[in-house]
């Protein structure tokens, strides 16, 4: 998963380059990203729902994380 290559951008959203997952995460690159949150209101109280990320994710295990995500951009 780290050698998948994403687009990385500056700060104003210009298209860059391309760099590795994981050179994205340690240096810090802007890059694409989709998240998809859901939500519901049962008897007007507002809810969020989250995951536990797999012990076996190197990047935080066992906590809590959005429900779904994907590298992605729009302009």
């Amino acid at each position: 998963m780290d050698n998948e290559q994403l687009k990385i951008f500056d700060e104003d959203r210009n298209e860059i380059g391309v760099a590795s997952r994981g050179e994205v995460h340690k240096l810090g690159y802007w890059h694409e990203t989709f998240h998809c949150w859901f939500t519901t209101n049962e008897e007007g109280i507002d809810y969020i729902y989250f995951q536990i990320r797999s012990s076996e994710k190197q990047d935080y295990p066992n906590l809590l994380d959005i429900t779904a995500s994907w590298p992605f951009i729009s302009r």
